[in-house]
């Protein structure tokens, strides 16, 4: 019995002595918080696909926690892999967040459309209208209820909008028609316009406006006063007559008073008879409110089509003091 307890006591001893020494090899091998955190950074530092994150790692036990931003999904699924070879790394919190930094410049403040269709624009009463004659009148053949024709001399504006471009067709209408006689003498003339030719806004065939304009009257040289005149209805409208012989410029006869033609020498054959050569100036002013539809796109107007007629140079300032468009001037 004796020799029995000898045997087993160095096996007991032993037990007792390796026991220890083995836990306190685990523990010397297991790495420390701090030792985890360090090749955590390092892993980050290490790897380019995360330059330019900031990525805030921690460890509290083996356990990383993974604050900060990065730029897409992919990077930050990428961050919780590549911790998962780190020693001592338990599991991973990966708290980060997706952050573009791609430039996107600012976007354009929305402009609401403006409308879009037919607007109606009414010209008031008392606006200019000139025109240049395409046709010849003479109190020797014309007669009351001709009618004559014309083209608008320049551009027809109101209100920023057009609404007819120059050289669009005029009618007019021979109101009175007196030829010079060989005792009464003096040879009489009143003209006023009835309509324009107007683009259709919806892109159809131009159509006939009816306008309602002041009469232009003048009386020619007789036996008695040269140069009386009369406003035909009362009204009392100016003119401005130029001669364009063969498309120049010709000498300015100036305005005459009142509704008058303001016709002189130059304009009247045989000494009497009152004669109106084509591509004679003449301005005529409406007498009613005109209205004419335009066309919009998004606020915008959709200018009528221009002319195919030959186009038109202004005289001196003197024959002629409109601009190239006329706005309303009452």
């Amino acid at each position: 019995m004796k020799l029995h307890s000898t045997v087993l006591f160095p096996g007991v001893l032993f037990s007792l002595l390796v026991l220890p020494l083995s836990a306190q090899t685990a523990r010397k091998n297991t790495p420390t918080d701090s030792q985890i955190l360090g090749q955590v950074q390092k892993t980050f530092h290490d790897d380019h696909a995360f330059a330019g994150s900031s990525i805030m790692p921690s460890v509290n036990h083996g356990v990383v926690t993974l604050t900060g931003n990065v730029r897409s999904e992919a990077e930050k699924t990428l961050a919780s892999s590549e911790l998962s070879n780190v020693d001592g790394v338990k599991t991973v919190l990966n708290n980060l967040s997706i952050v573009d930094h791609t430039f996107h410049p600012p976007a354009a403040p929305a402009v609401a459309p403006g409308p879009t269709g037919p607007k109606v624009v009414t010209l008031p009463q008392g606006s200019a209208i000139p025109i240049r004659l395409t046709d010849e009148i003479s109190t020797k053949e014309a007669k009351a209820g001709d009618a004559f024709h014309a083209i608008a001399a320049t551009n027809i504006t109101f209100g920023g909008y057009t609404l007819a471009r120059a050289g669009t067709p005029v009618t007019g209408r021979i109101v009175e028609a007196k030829p010079a006689g060989r005792l009464s003498g003096s040879a009489e003339l009143t003209i006023e316009l009835v309509s324009m030719k107007l683009s259709s806004p919806n892109g159809q065939a131009p159509e006939e406006v009816a306008i309602l304009t002041q009469q232009l009257s003048s009386k020619g040289a007789g036996r008695g006063p040269n140069t009386a005149a009369k406003a035909g209805g009362g009204a009392a409208v100016g003119a401005i007559v130029g001669g364009l012989a063969g498309g120049g410029t010709g000498a300015s006869i100036g305005a005459a008073s009142g509704g008058a033609l303001g016709l002189g020498t130059n304009f009247l054959t045989h000494g009497k008879e009152i004669d109106l050569k084509s591509e004679q100036l003449l301005q005529f002013r409406t007498a009613a409110p005109l209205d004419v539809t335009i066309s919009l796109v998004n606020g915008h107007q959709v200018l009528p089509s221009a002319s195919n007629g030959p186009a038109f140079q202004s005289p001196s300032a003197a024959v002629f003091p409109q601009a190239p468009s006329v706005p309303h001037n009452p």
